[in-house]
């Protein structure tokens, strides 16, 4: 990590004024080559690189404790997030993921997502992966359904996003929407009736 030109010079203070505090009894003054001016240079570089390790040390914890947030945002919300490669398969996914699909984490790493939907919604998420791959909009298909195990039905609405830094990858955003379905086809039906 390369620090800044005033953030150094701040750092040669503060590691200065320790030398002079820790008092050493020596002057730092002395012609170039003296040995006492040579001490004086080492002990305050020997302050900066502590002062620079303490700064790094701190930098490294608001890191984890950020870390720590995003990870728990990840794991913890309401939809399910996924990285795909370009060509479909999962590269790691949250929990709702894979609350939603019902299958082991494990073996659903590595695999391709176009196998947890059911055959008619297959070429429907084929278009949508073939989209994500040509754009960096996001791109959206509704009513997808998985095959889930014990054929219970699920739809959901996939988002897609290729990432701009990395070409290679796709973001996702799977929401369950089972429910509205169901609302909507209850509502077609008392139309029908009527």
């Amino acid at each position: 990590m390369e620090f800044p030109a005033d953030k150094l010079s701040s750092l040669r203070r503060r590691a200065e004024a320790r030398v002079e505090t820790a008092g050493t009894g020596r002057s730092a003054t002395g012609p170039d080559g003296d040995p006492i001016r040579l001490l004086h240079e080492l002990q305050v570089h020997q302050i900066e690189l502590e002062l620079q390790n303490e700064d790094l040390q701190t930098i490294n914890q608001d890191l984890e404790l950020l870390r720590a947030r995003y990870q728990a945002l990840y794991e913890l919300a309401p939809v399910g997030y996924m990285t795909l490669s370009i060509d479909g398969v999962i590269g790691d996914l949250n929990r709702r993921a894979v609350d939603m699909i019902r299958r082991d984490r494990e073996a659903l790493l590595g695999s391709a997502l176009r196998e947890c939907f059911a055959p008619a919604s297959q070429s429907g998420f084929d278009q949508l992966l073939h989209a994500a791959a040509r754009s960096t909009e996001i791109v959206i298909a509704d009513d997808l359904m998985l095959n889930r195990p014990l054929g219970l039905a699920a739809f959901v609405q996939v988002q897609m996003r290729r990432l701009e830094q990395e070409a290679a990858l796709l973001l996702v955003v799977m929401t369950d929407i089972t429910a509205l379905k169901q609302a909507k086809d209850d509502v077609v039906t008392a139309i029908d009736r009527k």
